[in-house]
Order: C-alpha cells, then sequence, then structure tokens
C-alpha cells in the first residue's frame, strides 16, 4: 500500500514586524488517490462517519478525485501528467473536518515528483485557492489569495520540500523586502495500519480541533502583541 501516515511537528515563526515562534506535534494522511476504496482496511471509513474517515465532499475538486486534481493543474500549468497524485491532508476525525491547506503531489509516468498542487484554505471566509508549485525548478510564487489577517497580499511565497518517502518536509516562507513569516513540516513516516491510526488517535487526539484551536489562540497571541491586521482584500473601500 502506498498510502501511509506522517507524524511529527508544525513549526512557525514570525520575525516581523513583532516576533512570534510556536510548534505544535501533528500527524497527517498521505493518501494514495488510486487507493481510496483500500482505506476502511487500514481504518479510515470511506463517506461514512468514524474516529477517522475520508469524505470525498471534504475536497472541492469532487469525485473522481485524482482526474480533477490533474485536470485543474493542466489548467493552471499547461502540462498534463499521468502518474501518481498523492494528497497529503488530515482526515475527518470523530465526524469534525478542518484542512487550511491540502498538497497534491503529482507525478509523471516515470513516477518522478513533477508538481505540487497546494489548495489553500482561509478562515473563517471559508474560500478556496490553487497554487501549482514546479517541483523541479522551483520558482518564488506572488501571494494571490487572503489567508491570514496577518499577513499583507504584497508578499512572495518561497518553497522548499523533498520527496517524500521515510521522511517529509515542507517549507514555506513569505518574503517582502526581507522574511517575514516561514511555517515547516517536519515529519516521519509510519505505516497505514488500524493500529498506528488508533496510536496516533490516542496521542495526539481531535486532531483537526486542535488546528482549529491553535489558529485562533494565536491570532489572539498576536493581537496582544499589536501586530497590524490587513482586512480581506473584498472589504476594503476603494480610494477616492
Amino acid at each position: 500500500m502506498n498510502s501511509c501516515l506522517y507524524h511529527g511537528v508544525l513549526r512557525h515563526r514570525r520575525w516581523q514586524p513583532r516576533q512570534h515562534h510556536f510548534s505544535y506535534q501533528v500527524f497527517m494522511a498521505w493518501i494514495d488517490l488510486d487507493e481510496l476504496a483500500q482505506l476502511p482496511d487500514a481504518g479510515i471509513r470511506l463517506n461514512r462517519w468514524g474516529a477517522a474517515s475520508f469524505y470525498t465532499r471534504d475536497y472541492p475538486l469532487g469525485a473522481p478525485l485524482r482526474q480533477n486534481v490533474l485536470g485543474r493543474l493542466a489548467t493552471l500549468t499547461g502540462e498534463r501528467l499521468n502518474g501518481k497524485v498523492m494528497l497529503l491532508t488530515q482526515l475527518r476525525y470523530f465526524g469534525f473536518h478542518f484542512n487550511p491547506v491540502n498538497f497534491y503531489y503529482c507525478h509523471n509516468e516515470q513516477g518522478e515528483l513533477r508538481w505540487i498542487l497546494a489548495e489553500v484554505r482561509n478562515t473563517p471566509w471559508n474560500e478556496r485557492h490553487y497554487y501549482a508549485i514546479d517541483a523541479v525548478n522551483t520558482q518564488p510564487v506572488d501571494k494571490a489569495f487572503h489567508v491570514s489577517p496577518f499577513n499583507p497580499m504584497e508578499m512572495v511565497y518561497h518553497w522548499r520540500f523533498n520527496t517524500p518517502g521515510k521522511t517529509l518536509h515542507m517549507h514555506i516562507e513569505n518574503h517582502q523586502q526581507t522574511k517575514v513569516f516561514d511555517a515547516t513540516l517536519t515529519l516521519a513516516r509510519c505505516p497505514l495500519t488500524r493500529k498506528n491510526l488508533r496510536r496516533l488517535l490516542i496521542k495526539i487526539p481531535l486532531m483537526t480541533v486542535k488546528t482549529v484551536a491553535a489558529i485562533y489562540w494565536q491570532a489572539l497571541l498576536l493581537l496582544l502583541k499589536r501586530v497590524p491586521v490587513h482586512s480581506h482584500p473584498a472589504n476594503r473601500r476603494p480610494r477616492s
């Protein structure tokens, strides 16, 4: 089975205009989109309530998910791939779903990682945006979507990541004239089995609830540090 679990640490660091750092333990599912029908064998219910569930409706590109991911990627890049698509995601736990970002790792027919399609969700507006990141010739990407109210739109993303194996690394930096913020996932692989899934659910219970709580708690701390708030572009009044 190509699908597995990854567990480790998510770290956020803010450098400007105030320093603010935090990290916490996470685990995520690494799903081969050709193996969705096999997930119940590993303890993940498919489109049914459970301790851990994969609901197709939680992924806006819709079913068939693999084909739709590759279709969206082709629209963004002009490149049509036909290899494996691996999804790094947080599952639905005890009926609760929340995913700030999903990463679709898209491979060519030779099995080489070619593109990452990042599906970003903002809170609380629940909007989605897709960034295509070239895995062969990674370039800075202009920010095109409002996410955190503590980061302005006038920023550039810098991405660094590996081809996942025993470990998975994803590092994203937000730059203006200099680096303002970064987020880093440092994860280790473990097989997707009922035993491992149960162990991680006990070790880090209600993973999605923890993510939501962390977002709002850290937002409160930033407000207390008087970090400027940037409104959603749709709410800004045009200058007269």
